[in-house]
């Protein structure tokens, strides 16, 4: 029985979200809406700290010049339904954005899209986004349509999973795979640390993928293989909970200090599953969860942490953009990365989980 070529990433496509913010744009707008100066002083601490220079929504909301949409005043908090109706409104926008970027790319169609796949926490509906993007793209009837809903910074991981068991079950498929964050639809005038933190981290974006076993054109990269690792000492430090005004975040301190504590762990057991040793990794594709995040990573594998300059520069360019965040750093890896080299993905999330995966760098790269 002849061997199944591995699946190919044929793809990618990244756009943040359409309205620009620099730190302290941003921080004007929260010297009105924060009501609590203790609170506001730390904000604009962790803001000054967290290594990022700009951010991204969906929203023109915090512009000083901005007619407010979604937030009116510090007293009376938008509910859980106002801020999912701009979810359904805007998140199909971003998403058709990147999705035909990633089609057009790969040198393909709509026509040639076998299944969609559709990754965000932030917002939920149904018929959800995987229907409405299949009919603004012109996809067939007949597309398989798949949804992975409200897991968090490592989801994407699932999509590309999925992804794989498709294209590997038929190698004739070629599958789209969308990640839209709208993290900023639940902003909170909130003066915990986690949300604070949260305020100072997530920002707005979009990823697309287009996988397959054979494309029109070089592909990127090839999925080696996949790993999981459930950190069940941090579950209650980092969670997302629905509200009745807005998806609530839990975000400690102590995340970075889990990580630094297991991440080795997961890092051996994804090579040992695959039979290969540390010195075969060549790049690192790490998702950008914050300054503290990286460095705890970048410790606990004894590596300096220049090695992640994609992810630290992703952070600083755009914030933590959650599922699709990981996704804007491996099209930068991948394109600087030397053909044939051994990539290191990670991401982490609610649980506390790290999902991992070993890409193979495909792209004519020199680097």
């Amino acid at each position: 029985m002849a061997t199944l070529e591995l699946t190919k990433i044929l793809s990618i496509s990244t756009a943040p979200a359409p309205f620009r913010y620099e730190n302290e744009e941003l921080l004007q707008f929260m010297e009105y809406f924060v009501t609590d100066s203790i609170g506001l002083r730390k904000l604009k601490y962790v803001w000054k700290e967290s290594g990022i220079r700009t951010k991204y929504s969906a929203l023109a909301d915090f512009k000083q010049d901005a007619k407010p949409r979604l937030f009116q005043d510090p007293v009376h908090a938008p509910t859980t339904k106002s801020r999912l109706d701009v979810f359904q409104n805007e998140a199909p926008v971003l998403g058709e954005k990147v999705a035909r970027n990633a089609i057009q790319n790969a040198g393909l169609t709509s026509n040639d899209i076998g299944a969609i796949i559709t990754v965000s926490c932030t917002g939920m509906y149904a018929p959800g986004l995987e229907i409405e993007l299949s009919e603004r793209l012109g996809l067939s009837e007949n597309t398989e349509r798949h949804a992975i809903n409200f897991m968090g910074c490592y989801a994407a991981f699932h999509g590309l999973r999925l992804a794989n068991l498709i294209a590997q079950n038929d190698p004739k498929k070629n599958i789209l795979l969308v990640c839209v964050e709208l993290c900023s639809l639940h902003f909170r005038n909130d003066s915990s640390d986690d949300n604070l933190l949260s305020t100072a981290l997530f920002s707005d974006g979009a990823a697309a993928v287009v996988l397959g076993v054979n494309g029109a054109k070089p592909a990127l990269g090839e999925l080696v293989g996949f790993g999981s690792k459930l950190i069940g000492e941090g579950k209650s430090d980092m969670a997302w909970n629905i509200g009745n005004t807005g998806f609530e975040m839990i975000l400690n301190r102590s995340v970075p200090k889990h990580i630094e504590k297991n991440m080795s762990t997961a890092f051996h057991s994804i090579l040992q599953d695959y039979g290969l040793e540390p010195d075969a990794i060549q790049g690192f594709a790490i998702h950008p969860g914050g300054k503290n995040v990286l460095s705890a990573f970048a410790s606990a594998l004894n590596t300096d942490v220049s090695a992640l300059n994609h992810s630290m520069e992703v952070l600083e360019q755009f914030g933590n953009m959650s599922s699709c965040s990981v996704l804007f750093v491996l099209e930068r890896v991948l394109m600087n990365t030397p053909k044939g080299a051994l990539i290191y993905s990670a991401a982490f999330g609610p649980g506390l989980t790290v999902e991992s995966g070993l890409i193979k760098s495909l792209a004519a790269s020199d680097a």
